[in-house]
């Protein structure tokens, strides 16, 4: 028994090594075909020079550009809402109107938060700015928002006056900058020519409390995040583009919405 006990392993192990040889052999002979087809994938105009397929892109590019445009400009009337875009110390700033009558205000265009908000009179402490505060009194449309309505649900930092008839905000920015105020609803015109617009009850920040890294040529900031209260989920178009130039041109950007805005760029 001792004898057999001892020489079972490595009997063991040889014919294991021996039926891996042959599994291995087996593989090799006939090696594993994948499943499906391969198809080659022939470049367009592959016979064509690098610059006449250069030529043919352009031109597709410029077809693809007007079948677009004719086809917005039918099912939309040919409208659209542009607006210009001002840089100004490092930032982008968005020209609209909100009041009756309607008093100009310059936010900053921010794709990264949503609330949209101007320092109005009067200001327990703000930051100077070179427009004049907008006056809430002088307005026949601003109205405060209460502290049961739905924008004001919508905010993620809410405080509410004692009779709820007003609902007060608090936002602050990763650089440390912040505004509060109350949560009001005005008339917002967008653009100042043929290609503008006036929405109504556009929930926006009345601030009296605002201090930060705000450029003294802003009044405020144009909140146009994915959030509710943003003015793009406001206005129900969900969707805006934008064509935004150096800081050192002397050229304005454009902010277009409901109709895309198409833009050529062109680097030399």
């Amino acid at each position: 028994m001792a004898f057999v006990t001892n020489k079972s392993p490595s009997l063991f192990s040889a014919n294991f090594s021996f039926t891996i040889f042959l599994l291995l052999l087996v593989i090799l002979n006939n090696p594993l075909k994948p499943a499906g087809v391969t198809v080659d994938l022939i470049p367009r105009d592959a016979s064509k020079s690098h610059f006449e397929r250069l030529q043919n892109a352009l031109a597709r590019s410029a077809k693809r550009a007007s079948h677009i445009n004719s086809v917005l400009s039918n099912n939309l009337g040919g409208s659209k809402i542009q607006t210009q875009i001002i840089s100004a110390d490092g930032a982008y700033l968005m020209n609209v109107s909100i009041g009756t009558p309607p008093v100009t205000v310059l936010g900053i265009a921010d794709t990264g938060s949503d609330l949209v908000w101007t320092q109005c009179l009067p200001c327990t402490e703000c930051y100077k700015q070179d427009l004049p505060f907008f006056d809430p009194r002088k307005s026949s449309t601003y109205k405060k928002v209460s502290c049961n309505s739905k924008p004001c649900e919508e905010l993620n930092q809410a405080s509410c006056s004692s009779d709820g008839s007003t609902c007060g905000y608090s936002y602050a920015y990763a650089d440390g900058s912040h505004t509060s105020g109350d949560l009001s609803t005005e008339t917002v015109v967008i653009g100042n020519n043929k290609n503008s617009g006036t929405f109504k009850n556009i929930a926006f920040g009345c601030a009296h409390d605002s201090a930060g890294t705000f450029v003294l040529s802003s009044s405020g900031l144009v909140g146009l995040g994915g959030g509710p209260l943003s003015l793009v989920s406001q206005l129900d178009e969900k969707k805006f583009s934008y064509c935004l130039v150096p800081f050192s041109s002397d050229s304005s950007s454009k902010i277009s919405f409901i109709l895309t805005l198409l833009c050529l760029v062109l680097v030399q």
